[in-house]
């Protein structure tokens, strides 16, 4: 598709974002506000924040820095008012991921989804004089940035059918973390058969020079509780290095700073902070049905599941499905270095799991006065199972991959593949913690 952003006022959205964002809607509604807006569609892949900058679609459809030559002056004006990273929006369809990247080489860390309905970037309009946050650290994606195909498609064969059938640009993938760059080019090929596309609704600076006046109170306040139910667990995530650290004095361990940042991930994740990873089961975040067609008809992924997954978060407090984190695939925030390059995904997996065990015990002690917060919740309400391939039974409570699909109803059969097997050797599950509720 060839991406355009088009120039709007209320009267032309409020229907659309009165089904997705019915409290937002009946604020402006009071307000009725002449101000413009920008109306924008992403194709898959679209990555419309790179480092905090925002990028565009010009007259020739190229994705371009908001401050490039080929972008109207009005853009310019109209949308350059959160220091030319993402001005105040909200999704209208289909969904982002927002992630932070050191370099190209690094893996994203995923800060979670945007989905329809969701109103974001408020930071800066709020505090426009001393906010913390920079703007050159995040990036968006239209679709999911973290997207992997379960087994291995790195078959020179079967690239080579791909590349034939696309017009491929992009090297084989010699890993899981160079699957997105081939996904995003099948997808955007012309010939691909599932279209995909993602809207997003651009506030324009007129929009927030008011939010001291009486009238904008509820559109202010509006601003602030957003912002502030979207910063719970980050505000607060000092609380959890105290507990773990002092977990560590009164047991006296001293743990490989590997080990502890994963198994600090992990707990993140167990209390819906941050996604893991999990099956696809919808087209919200990808094309995948599409996508899974493909490696089925063309690729000829005939013996294996086309599993592909997606970042997903865990709920705390209500059923929902399990979610991975893989020692193959780690998205940590921190970027502690192993101590040694002698061990193995195996022996790691069981360092996280005596670690993991050590801080639950401590949580579970109920001597630090932490009642009443995810934290001192989650060890009664979340359990931990953890997977590899090749144990050969020295390694106590790492269960075999093949377990995974007969503990969790979420890598179902799909449609047409009956006689497919799970990929069980794959390198994600080859040291994978599972993330998931205690009844399941």
């Amino acid at each position: 598709m060839i991406p355009v952003i088009e120039k709007i006022v209320w009267s032309d959205i409020r229907t659309k974002v009165a089904e997705l964002n019915p409290e937002l809607a009946a604020i402006v509604d009071r307000l009725d506000p002449p101000y413009p807006l920008f109306k924008a569609s992403f194709p898959f892949g679209a990555e419309f924040i790179k480092q905090g900058k925002l990028y565009l679609p010009n007259e020739h459809g190229e994705f371009v820095p908001l401050s490039d030559s080929t972008i109207s002056r009005e853009l310019k004006e109209e949308l350059s008012y959160n220091i030319g990273s993402n001005p105040v929006s909200m999704v209208l369809g289909e969904s982002a991921e927002i992630f932070l990247s050191a370099d190209e080489s690094t893996l994203p860390f995923s800060l979670g989804f945007l989905r329809p309905g969701r109103f974001f970037s408020t930071s800066r309009v709020l505090s426009p004089k001393r906010s913390h946050q920079p703007a050159f650290l995040w990036n968006i994606t239209a679709g999911a940035r973290n997207l992997i195909m379960l087994p291995k498609i790195s078959a020179a064969v079967g690239y080579k059918r791909l590349r034939k059938a696309f017009q491929l640009q992009v090297d084989k993938p010699k890993g899981l973390f160079e699957h997105w760059a081939l996904f995003k080019e099948i997808v955007n090929h012309k010939d691909f058969q599932q279209p995909w596309a993602m809207q997003i609704l651009f506030f324009s600076k007129e929009w927030f020079e008011h939010l001291n006046d009486k009238a904008w109170h509820e559109f202010h306040r509006y601003l602030l509780q957003a912002a502030w139910d979207g910063t719970e667990f980050w505000r607060n995530r000092f609380i959890w290095d105290l507990v773990l650290s002092y977990i560590q004095r009164i047991q006296n361990i001293n743990p490989n700073p590997y080990i502890a940042d994963t198994v600090k991930h992990v707990l993140s994740i167990a209390v819906g902070a941050i996604p893991g990873m999990a099956p696809a089961i919808d087209n919200a975040f990808a094309p995948i049905a599409g996508l899974q067609q493909v490696f089925k008809d063309i690729y000829n992924l005939d013996n294996y599941l086309p599993i592909i997954l997606q970042p997903t978060f865990l709920s705390l407090y209500e059923p929902c499905q399990p979610v991975y984190y893989s020692l193959q695939y780690p998205t940590t925030l921190e970027f502690s270095v192993k101590s040694s390059e002698n061990t193995s995904a195996l022996s790691d997996l069981y360092d996280v799991r005596w670690l993991m065990e050590k801080y639950l015990y401590g949580l579970r002690s109920g001597n630090m006065n932490i009642a009443h917060t995810p934290l001192a919740d989650m060890p009664s309400l979340v359990r931990f199972d953890y997977f590899h391939s090749d144990n050969d039974g020295r390694y106590r409570d790492i269960q075999s991959t093949l377990n995974i699909p007969t503990e969790d109803e979420t890598f179902a059969v799909i449609e047409g593949m009956e006689s497919a097997a799970f990929p069980a050797q794959s390198s994600f599950v080859r040291g994978c913690i599972r993330v998931s509720h205690q009844d399941k």
